[in-house]
């Protein structure tokens, strides 16, 4: 806490931001949050199976995955699903921090993309902060990585998104909260306490259209 404040004061009277993707991992972290008091909280979330898919992918090419994202019931070495990691840290968070209106915030991050000017307003009035001056939206500023690079390097610095067939500007659109765990070798369904997680962070039971 000493070091967020020293932190804090140098670049008062700007804000100071801290992107943390372990927050929600583990009490003892946002127990040390919360005993900050000047701090704003934004929850960014995402649907579970685009999450858990895309998480799988990246999981599976490494040589060593931590038991935070493998489910252990049905098999002894464990298989990948990061189900319980996803369900954990948003329930500890919300736990946490939900009830706290004046500092915690939450956003959708399929939301974000596909309206960003309307829901950066609507978050800076939550926060408090002065409006913004527009700013491009997501396709003009993405537009030139979606397309392959050079000839000497196709894959660009994102050489893995060439695993997919095609690029398009087009977001994924959300899959149904009863589809199928499809990343796992059973090939079973989402378990029920991340349904009903997605459902209150605002996750349709039909997918979108």
């Amino acid at each position: 806490l000493s070091v967020l404040e020293e932190l804090r004061q140098h670049v008062s009277p700007k804000r100071l931001v801290i992107p943390d993707l372990n927050l929600g991992w583990r009490p003892n972290y946002m127990h040390a949050l919360s005993q900050f008091q000047a701090f704003q909280l934004l929850h960014l979330v995402r649907h579970p199976l685009t999450h858990c898919r895309d998480i799988t992918h990246s999981l599976s090419q490494d040589y060593f995955v931590a038991p935070e994202w493998r489910d252990f019931c049905d098999n002894p070495s464990g298989v990948i699903d990061p189900q319980i990691a996803w369900y954990r840290i948003h329930r500890n968070l919300i736990d946490q921090f939900g009830a706290d209106h004046a500092r915690y915030q939450r956003l959708r991050l399929e939301d974000l993309l596909t309206a960003l000017a309307t829901q950066r307003d609507r978050l800076w009035s939550d926060l408090g902060w002065p409006a913004q001056s527009p700013s491009p939206s997501p396709a003009a500023v993405a537009s030139g990585f979606l397309s392959p690079g050079c000839e000497a390097a196709v894959g660009g610095m994102e050489a893995d998104v060439m695993h997919t067939p095609q690029l398009t500007q087009e977001l994924r659109r959300d899959p149904p909260l009863d589809g199928l765990a499809d990343w796992r070798p059973d090939g079973r369904r989402l378990s029920s306490e991340v349904r009903q997680l997605a459902l209150k962070l605002g996750y349709n039971t039909q997918a979108q259209v």
